[in-house]
């Protein structure tokens, strides 16, 4: 910063990227930057030869100097900028008002506004009525008497030194002309018509030009009386009447062009007079309110803001009677007084945390915040990834068995180094490395790996794969807590790893203490890929009958893959099922996407759990667009982008039993609607690519011969059974899958 230290402070000031040379005088000079848009004031720098004298020369360096108030006092440097390229530089376009405000904050700086010059008074005074004086010329070298009155754009340096407060003795502000005339002083050709702020604070009869890009938003009926409301995303104040009726007392409009003219004061307009070429348009969408994490009691009067918090209510314990308050973020509350012109039912929504819209309202000396239509109440849909807290993946594990699929034999006798764990896990004797896996304990003995501490404080998720010995026996793993409970209030959990096959288990951790260790423990298993995030995660599980297959569908949650089992999407194409995307271990299933799962593992039904994806608002998009499977989040018949969609259930054939796929459901012949299982997924095809009563998973298709004639077929006929035994008698069939000279067909 240019303008920012300890009063007195010696200290080594390097100049930032962007500082320019503005102007000298006398032992002064002027730097400015162009990137922050502030400038400074250098005292005795001893030597004028040291700095240059070129407008816009850029300035670089590290210089020894002491700030004294408002300026930069180098009496005692020994070092002085090195002068660069002569550069354009960039006013700070202010308001008059902003120009002296209080903070000092364009003091020195290099700015322009819009106003008026009056040469036989020696002022100039901005459009909001700030009245501003110049410098003597002869500190400049410029004579600005020269300059006819009339209105101009100003650049020039705010450039007052009387006192802290910068002003001069005789009230005024004093300007520095810093540029050639012709330069510093643009005539105005047309009048310059304020914006909606600058009208509020003149305080007096103006007209407001309304055009494209700066338009202003209508409400009506909001404050204390019913007020028309003006808002055009920075600055909103309220109306009393309509002189030439042009507006209609309908909400949501937006002002696109025309020009209202009217008294103001510092809160509201008293009357106005709206002119003949004033264009009103139905607003799709209001102009954005501004973001606020706080309300101010002074500078927020009449804005439209959008703010974090919740209703909470008090009541008055005499007279019973409930007001309610809206609490921010920072503990501090401001007052529902009135809401004239709205019926909500506040109770509905009391303690409920989110983003409201509201309109800040002066009214009797307090603040009112009153809801605006449909607005009142917006969703909290702030996302908070989930915090990775620690990972152990086993990566650095060479040996064999686990990740390669294999689980038995000789497999995994190799000990582990702590140096091939990611973290500084504990271990002992009966942990061998596995194929990017660790396996824990023997037939005899378990194996033990701990975690160092993890910084978990409060709710967490914990995650691993695990995967049992290829055997007939329990593998039993216990998981145990220090530091933190289970969901449950439990420290220790005994969970079954599934003999030869890898699946993910989710396990809730909560009243974490910051310093929380886990330890896995048992015999003969495979362990991967630990993980504690922060916060819970919500879980979808799901039932993986023997058939290996099952379908899902969640329309508000991006779903992760579990471990041990294939998602895939699905579509017809060329006339048969094809998968259009396969996701493994770790992918992410979007929200509103149907899926197949499938497993190997035909020995019993598996339930895997698919936890909501928390490391980002949105899931990663799938590499294929194409996906015929919808599904419901409740029971529900399926449903289509066509009438004449055609629509299939995963199952058996409902016929023959023979083999798994999508199947018209039963009493469903010609793919009619049918009642979809809550969370599951369909196939639907459109009409003229639904070529077949059913579609397999291996890319055949089936045809359903309804009531065959059995006359028709002779010895000639080649009819085989599904499993390829030719049938003699071709005139006695019974229900089944049949290949029937060559073609795939269910006899119903």
């Amino acid at each position: 910063m240019l303008t920012n230290a300890a009063n007195n402070e010696l200290v080594n000031l390097t100049l930032p990227a962007g500082t320019v040379f503005i102007a000298k005088y006398s032992n002064y000079a002027f730097i400015y930057n162009n990137n922050e848009e502030r400038g400074a004031l250098v005292f005795n720098y001893n030597s004028n030869s040291k700095w240059p004298s070129t407008f816009g020369t850029t300035l670089t360096g590290t210089l020894r100097s002491k700030w004294i108030k408002t300026y930069w006092d180098f009496e005692e440097t020994t070092t002085y900028p090195t002068a660069g390229e002569v550069t354009t530089v960039t006013p700070k376009v202010v308001t008059g008002a902003e120009a002296i405000a209080s903070d000092n904050s364009n003091r020195y700086a290099y700015i322009q506004m819009d106003g008026t010059f009056d040469k036989d008074a020696q002022t100039f005074t901005a459009k909001d009525g700030t009245v501003f004086n110049f410098y003597p010329q002869t500190i400049f070298g410029i004579d600005w008497t020269v300059v006819e009155s009339g209105d101009y754009t100003l650049r020039a340096l705010m450039a007052s030194n009387y006192g802290n407060s910068g002003i001069a003795a005789n009230g005024q502000y004093k300007l520095g002309i810093v540029e050639p005339v012709e330069q510093s002083f643009v005539a105005i050709e047309e009048t310059t018509y304020p914006t909606l702020a600058e009208l509020k604070a003149a305080g007096s009869i103006g007209t407001l030009k309304i055009e494209a890009p700066y338009q202003v938003q209508v409400m009506y009926n909001v404050g204390p009386f019913g007020q028309t409301y003006l808002w055009d995303g920075e600055t909103g104040f309220f109306m009393f009447g309509d002189g030439e009726n042009a507006l209609s007392a309908t909400d949501k409009q937006i002002i696109t062009s025309g020009k209202i003219t009217t008294y103001t004061d510092a809160y509201y307009n008293r009357s106005f007079k709206s002119e003949k070429d004033l264009v009103v348009e139905n607003a799709t969408e209001w102009i954005a309110p501004v973001e606020k994490e706080t309300i101010s009691n002074t500078s927020d009067a009449a804005k439209y803001i959008r703010i974090h918090g919740k209703l909470t209510s008090t009541t008055n314990s005499y007279t019973g009677s409930k007001s309610y308050l809206f609490q921010m973020d920072n503990g501090n509350t401001r007052a529902f007084e009135n809401l004239v012109g709205f019926q909500y039912d506040l109770d509905a929504i009391e303690g409920i945390e989110g983003t409201f819209d509201l309109l800040l309202i002066w009214q009797n000396y307090i603040y009112t915040l009153i809801p605006l239509d449909a607005n009142f109440f917006v969703a909290d849909e702030t996302f908070e990834p989930a915090t990775v807290l620690f990972n152990e993946t086993f990566a650095a594990f060479n040996g064999t068995g686990g990740r390669d699929n294999t689980f038995g034999g000789t497999v995994a006798s190799t000990k582990p180094a702590a140096s091939d764990f990611d973290n500084d896990c504990t271990f002992d004797t009966n942990v061998f490395e596995g194929s990017e896996s660790a396996k824990l304990g023997t037939t005899s003995k378990n194996g033990t790996i701990t975690t160092p501490a993890i910084a978990l404080t409060g709710e967490g998720t914990l995650s691993f794969n695990m995967a049992g010995w290829a055997d007939t026996k329990t593998n039993r793993v216990t998981v145990t807590l220090t530091g933190a409970t289970f969901y449950d209030a439990s420290t220790t959990k005994t969970i079954d790893a599934v003999n030869g096959h890898w699946m993910t288990t989710y396990l809730d951790v909560i009243d974490g203490t910051g310093n929380v260790t886990i330890q896995f423990s048992g015999r003969r298993f495979f362990l991967d890929d630990i993980k504690v995030v922060s916060g819970l995660s919500e879980l979808a599980e799901v039932n993986v009958g023997t058939t290996g297959y099952a379908t899902l569908y969640y329309s508000d949650r991006n779903l992760v893959v579990p471990d041990g089992v294939e998602v895939t999407t699905h579509a017809v194409v060329d006339g048969s099922l094809q998968a259009t995307n396969t996701l493994k271990y770790g992918d992410v299933i979007p929200a509103g996407t149907g899926v197949v799962l499938f497993d190997d593992f035909t020995s019993s039904a598996l339930i895997y759990q698919f936890a909501t994806y928390r490391e980002a608002a949105e899931a990663p998009a799938l590499a294929n667009a194409n996906n015929m499977l919808r599904g419901s989040d409740e029971a529900a018949l399926t449903v289509g982008d066509n009438s004449t969609d055609k629509f299939y259930m995963l199952s058996r054939n409902a016929e023959s039993g023979e083999p798994i796929g999508f199947y018209y459901a039963k009493n469903c012949p010609n793919g009619e609607a049918f009642t979809n299982g809550a969370h599951k997924a369909y196939l639907c095809v459109p009409a003229e690519l639904a070529n077949a009563y059913g579609y397999t998973f291996d890319g055949n298709t089936v045809d359903a011969i309804e009531g065959i004639n059995i006359n028709t077929l002779n010895e000639n006929d080649e009819v085989y059974t599904i499993s390829g035994v030719r049938v003699q008698n071709v005139r006695n069939l019974q229900k089944g899958i049949y290949i029937v000279n060559g073609q795939r067909v269910a006899v119903k």
